[in-house]
């Protein structure tokens, strides 16, 4: 719906239903999503926001009990600040991107199911995230180089307490590993977490990469040939109170892109630098030469700039 209350507003609506088969347990999922977002100014720091409330039923039924399911009733309101300044969508080469986000999921549900006293559990958490990405065109030193960076950090705190409080699903909480995060590792395939597939209550990860584009004088297909190198670091954890410094993973690597309309299409083929939870004490990728091209690396296909 444009133009909510004025020409700078508009509110979209959208209903999720799902299936997830997680690790234990799956999770069928029906939900609502409105949004309001509002254009601020091309003149303020932030040029955006948006406020979020979000609806949820999830049914979970666990693998090692026959017995039936449990319910849960989730709300989650969320508002976000935007500031974008970038000369691109899909493929920026100047610019600042910076958002920022608080959101609050259990009141609701607590106080209606309180006030009924229906055998449906809920979640209670506040959720805080920022995403901040760089672009710098190094063109007076390379022609058509780009330097990027981006940096994202996420808790979840959880709070109260009772017997119809359920932990923060997974729908929620953070994941680290392949496309978009650190490329040396499988989607979910990192984080200091005893179930990496449940995801942690916290992330920090950022990546540092250097774009250029091959031919730049071409006048053929080759023109929109580019390459890029990276170098990912981060992880997730199960809260902030675990995070440790040398905790923290590394993936570097490699990829061509070809540029088209919609954005680069991509592959990169990632290492895994620094691998502090290898089970096999082999932390860094040298360490042991004859497992590097087994289960040292991975490789991540996507549309569009990985940041």
């Amino acid at each position: 719906m444009p133009f909510l209350f004025n020409n700078n507003s508009s509110l979209t609506d959208k209903i999720t239903v799902g299936l997830y088969n997680l690790q234990g347990f799956k999770n069928y999922y029906t939900g609502n999503l409105t949004r309001i977002n509002y254009f601020i100014s091309d003149h303020t720091f932030y040029t955006n926001a948006s406020l979020d409330f979000t609806t949820e039923m999830i049914w979970y039924k666990f693998d090692v009990d026959s017995s039936g399911t449990l319910t849960q009733f989730n709300t989650f309101i969320n508002s976000t600040l935007i500031h974008d300044n970038s000369n691109s969508v899909t493929s920026p080469t100047k610019g600042f991107i910076h958002l920022i986000s608080a959101g609050e999921g259990g009141t609701i549900p607590s106080l209606i199911i309180s006030l009924f006293n229906k055998n449906v559990t809920y979640s209670r958490f506040f959720k805080l995230y920022t995403s901040n990405r760089f672009y710098l065109d190094m063109g007076k030193i390379m022609e058509t180089m780009v330097f990027a960076t981006s940096l994202k950090i996420g808790d979840i705190i959880e709070y109260g307490h009772g017997a119809k409080q359920f932990p923060v699903p997974p729908l929620y909480r953070f994941f680290s590993g392949g496309n978009g995060s650190l490329r040396g590792w499988s989607a979910k395939g990192n984080g200091v977490l005893e179930n990496r597939l449940n995801g942690g209550e916290f992330l920090l990860e950022g990546s540092i990469e250097m774009r250029k584009k091959l031919f730049p004088s071409s006048s053929t297909f080759t023109k929109s040939i580019g390459m890029a190198v990276f170098l990912d670091y981060g992880n997730v954890w199960e809260t902030h109170k675990d995070f440790r410094f040398n905790q923290i993973a590394l993936a570097i690597g490699f990829g061509p892109r070809y540029d088209l309309f919609l954005g680069p299409i991509r592959v990169d083929l990632g290492f895994k630098l620094y691998d502090p939870t290898d089970l096999l004490g082999d932390k860094w990728l040298f360490s042991n030469m004859s497992r590097i091209f087994k289960d040292k690396f991975a490789v991540t296909v996507g549309i569009g700039e990985a940041f």
